[in-house]
């Protein structure tokens, strides 16, 4: 098979060339798929696990709120409320009470604390300072969740779970638990999350409520814009996004059905990032280096063939002219063989050249010789010749006489 540019045929090197790049490119493309695959794969495995923990987290705060709710529908129904008898209901609901940071509140439908575990019983009580979640448990009769609020008793930021107590039909009180958000941050620092990963709990406004790291200082402050407007574009989803402290990350977040809460994970994005940097330098430096090798080792091969098959054209052009030709060592076997053929030619050549001159010398020497008698006999004819006809000149002129 012939190749040709621009209608010149290719040499050695330029064949050797072809040759590597045409190997070299399928593997090094090969390669790094493979490599860009993998670190692919890697990135869509974190992507699963971020997703399946904040699963799990959000999962844990709704089973959280509902073993709350359950437990304030107990006491809702205690007969000493049903009987008035608060002093029986407030020990009742100091002996329920079993998560650290938190409180009990009964209010009445005006939102007027009557008892809290915030204070001794009898003690007066103001009300509450933010009545919203307390309004639509009056207003529905089904449980609520509050959002981030400053507590009227404790005046620091907590979340209510409230639920309504009846008398005959109606709402006649509502029996609250406050949270402080530090109970909700030590479940996800429960998560044993990297060090370098954030976790939050955000109110439906969007405001911070919990967190795994710097809860003091960023508790009660709205998320980053860029979370906030992903959020509000949907229920879950995974993004770009910065935190609060100003950190790129990955963020997957998910909002409960339950709660209307969401909860969010980031990651930095160098986490996920840098491996695929890495990969992609690896495969296209790595691509880069191994085609440059095979384009040296193919020039390497070329000099290695090109210099004996000079050699190889010196030899047939001294051939060409009789002259003698000494044994060619390339190192290639095959130009090898072919400088063997050619000396074993020029010694054959030689050997026979000088066959023929000895022929040739022997078959002149006779001819000379033979010619040196054929000399003798002519000159010896021309001198019988030359006697025969002076005796007949002599024979002639006595018959004169």
């Amino acid at each position: 098979m012939r190749l040709f540019v621009w209608g010149r045929s290719l040499g050695i090197q330029a064949r050797l060339t072809v040759l590597a790049v045409a190997t070299a490119l399928p593997l090094v493309a090969l390669a790094g798929f493979a490599i860009l695959r993998m670190v692919d794969d890697q990135r869509t495995q974190i992507k699963l696990d971020v997703e399946h923990r904040v699963e799990n987290l959000l999962w844990d705060v709704d089973r959280q709120i509902g073993a709350i709710q359950a437990e304030l529908q107990v006491l809702a129904v205690s007969p000493s409320l049903e009987d008035g008898d608060f002093a029986a209901f407030d020990r009742q609901m100091r002996a329920t009470l079993k998560i650290n940071g938190t409180s009990i509140v009964l209010h009445d439908t005006k939102g007027q604390q009557l008892l809290s575990t915030n204070r001794p019983f009898g003690e007066t009580l103001p009300r509450a300072t933010n009545t919203e979640m307390h309004d639509r448990v009056v207003a529905t009769g089904q449980p609520q969740i509050s959002d981030l609020i400053i507590g009227a008793v404790l005046r620091r930021p907590i979340l209510v779970v409230g639920v309504p107590v009846f008398r005959d039909g109606q709402v006649a009180y509502v029996l609250a638990m406050g949270l402080g958000p530090e109970i909700l941050s030590s479940q996800l620092r429960q998560q044993n999350l990297p060090p370098d990963w954030t976790a939050g709990i955000f109110d439906r406004e969007s405001i911070i409520m919990a967190r795994n790291r710097e809860l003091d200082r960023f508790l009660g402050k709205p998320v980053s814009p860029t979370l906030l407007k992903a959020m509000r574009g949907g229920v879950e989803s995974w993004v770009p996004s910065v935190t609060s402290e100003g950190i790129p990350v990955y963020a997957n977040f998910r909002r409960s059905p339950v709660t209307g809460w969401t909860v969010a994970i980031g990651l930095p994005r160098e986490f996920i990032d840098t491996p695929l940097r890495r990969a992609q330098l690896l495969a296209f430096g790595g691509g880069a280096a191994v085609l440059a090798l095979s384009l040296v080792l193919g020039w390497w091969m070329a000099r290695a063939i090109r210099q004996p098959v000079k050699a190889l054209t010196a030899a047939t052009k001294a051939l060409g002219r009789g002259e003698p030709i000494g044994q060619l060592v390339s190192g290639v076997r095959e130009l090898d063989q072919v400088g063997g053929e050619l000396h074993n030619a020029a010694t054959a050549l030689t050997r026979n050249r000088e066959q023929l001159e000895s022929i040739v010398t022997e078959r002149t020497q006779e001819i000379a010789a033979a010619n040196e008698r054929l000399r003798g006999e002519i000159a010896a004819r021309e001198q019988a010749q030359s006697a025969l006809l002076q005796a007949q000149k002599m024979e002639a002129m006595g018959q004169l006489t």
